[in-house]
């Protein structure tokens, strides 16, 4: 999805808003994924301990 090879589906994209918002504690819906905003990106660091 993130190289644009694919198109997730509505189910896809309420289960990735759910995901996100439980691994950062905020509430984030399917629509704002879809509404990209540059601003609005949340910095923090990997969860899985990686450097990017």
């Amino acid at each position: 999805m993130e190289k644009g090879r694919r198109n997730p589906s509505l189910d896809m994209l309420d289960k990735i808003s759910e995901k996100i918002s439980e691994l950062l504690d905020i509430d984030i819906t399917s629509h704002e994924l879809l509404l990209y905003d540059e601003s609005k990106i949340i910095y923090s660091r990997r969860i899985d301990g990686k450097k990017d």
